[in-house]
């Protein structure tokens, strides 16, 4: 099934709320959720009185309605309109950095997940504390921590991608009285519509399709003029355009994947470890990995929910 890709730009302050706020601050998620916009698009189709109409069945009652991936923060690989736009990923569970300098602009950003394998696959007898060992700490390795967020590879290697943010003030207003209301303040932390440079906060996702529904999301997706909430209250204003197909050479990551792998596993297996399987070496079989890209809900043979993944 293809994928049809766009970019969402936001044209003022943009919030999305995971869950309803118990509080006085309200804090918006970095990215837009597939559901989010799927709930957009439905919602346009409601205003416009096409509830029962084929186009809106064909987009989210049928069984083969297509399937809305989250868009992600991209950002400009240059400067200004010389830049060229770069989609996101996001960082494993499995990613590190140093924790007193973290983060790729500093120290760097690591995987451990091929070595936590090859460690844990030979039984190797040494413990595996990963440590950053950049020259700046003088031969005396720093710990390490998880490290989140959104990456993109450009001309000048891996660089991190950050969503600007800023805290607004708002009052609550009496419903009976269409007034201020005394003592309720709330603030919510949205998503700025430009960062400190002027360039305007962008996100990319893909929406899975079908040959019947793919004109019908190619029509009604570029309409969206609001996503996310606080629309009456002038939040949510973005412009969503489609974008060329982003091809993504699959076999090459492979390969680098198993390459890396390969290299790993040789310089682990010579420190003391317990007996191989060599069954479970790169040398007899090709590795991948599983990035979840959502929440995801993983069930046994017996529809039971289970947190491991199985064949």
């Amino acid at each position: 099934m293809p994928l049809l890709n766009f970019t969402i730009t936001a044209l003022g302050p943009l919030v999305f709320n995971e869950r309803k706020p118990d509080g006085q601050f309200r804090a918006s998620t970095p990215y837009i959720s597939g559901g989010v916009i799927r709930g957009a698009l439905a919602q346009q189709l409601i205003d416009a009185d096409q509830v029962d109409s084929d186009e809106f069945r064909m987009l989210f009652t049928e069984e083969d309605a297509p399937l809305f991936r989250s868009a992600y923060p991209s950002s400009s690989d240059g400067d200004g309109s010389n830049g060229t736009f770069r989609r996101s990923c996001l960082l494993p569970a499995t990613a590190y950095s140093c924790k007193t300098e973290g983060g790729f602009e500093k120290h760097g950003v690591y995987d451990i997940l091929i070595d936590r394998l090859c460690c844990e696959t030979l039984d190797v007898r040494i413990p595996y504390l990963p440590r950053c060992n950049h020259s700046d700490h003088k031969s005396k390795p720093e710990r390490v921590e998880t490290f989140g967020g959104f990456y993109f590879t450009g001309k000048n290697g891996k660089r991190g991608v950050s969503v600007p943010s800023k805290l607004l003030t708002r009052v609550a207003l009496n419903r009976q009285r269409r007034v201020a209301e005394d003592r309720m303040l709330y603030s919510p932390l949205v998503l700025s519509e430009s960062s400190a440079s002027g360039a305007s906060t962008t996100f990319h996702g893909a929406i899975l399709v079908n040959e019947r529904n793919h004109s019908v999301v190619k029509e009604y997706l570029p309409q969206l003029t609001h996503i996310g909430g606080g629309v009456t209250r002038g939040f949510g204003q973005v412009e969503v355009a489609l974008i060329p197909e982003i091809l993504d050479d699959l076999p090459a990551r492979l390969e680098r994947f198993n390459a890396v792998a390969r290299r790993r596993w040789t310089l682990w297996e010579q420190l003391p470890h317990g007996q191989k399987n060599p069954a479970q070496s790169p040398q007899n079989g090709t590795f991948f990995s599983i990035l979840l890209l959502s929440d995801g809900i993983l069930r046994q043979a017996d529809w039971g929910q289970t947190v491991r993944l199985t064949p």
